[in-house]
């Protein structure tokens, strides 16, 4: 073997580890310019976005306190509920919303009133 031979060998066998390590650089850049491009919203990873939500599920079911807050009503307004001639065209102004809140509270408070009752 000449001492050209043996010289490819040795650099041959150095630069094995480091073309790993080129492979391992390049795909750790390609990941990350992918998630720059999806932050900037240049490209869409739609996994990413189901991480994200399930990510974001998993920590408000760790934080949350446990039960629902009963001081919280959410009031559903539809198309039928604004097709009623009695309610007249959206919007509503201040004196129908009034009402309909104060009948939704006064029901909830009959609600409440028969939970403790049974």
């Amino acid at each position: 073997m000449s001492v050209a031979g043996g010289l490819r060998l040795l650099v041959g066998r150095a630069l094995k580890p480091l073309q790993r390590q080129f492979l391992r650089i390049l795909a750790g850049l390609a990941f990350v310019l992918a998630m720059c491009l999806h932050t900037a919203g240049q490209i869409h990873l739609p996994f990413i976005d189901q991480l994200e939500n399930s990510l974001y599920d998993s920590r408000l079911n760790l934080t949350l306190k446990g039960a629902a807050d009963e001081s919280v009503v959410i009031l559903d307004i539809d198309e039928k509920s604004l097709a009623l001639p009695e309610l007249g065209r959206w919007p509503w102004g201040q004196d129908k919303m009034a009402t309909i809140v104060d009948t939704l509270l006064s029901g909830l408070k009959k609600t409440k009133a028969r939970a403790w009752k049974h």
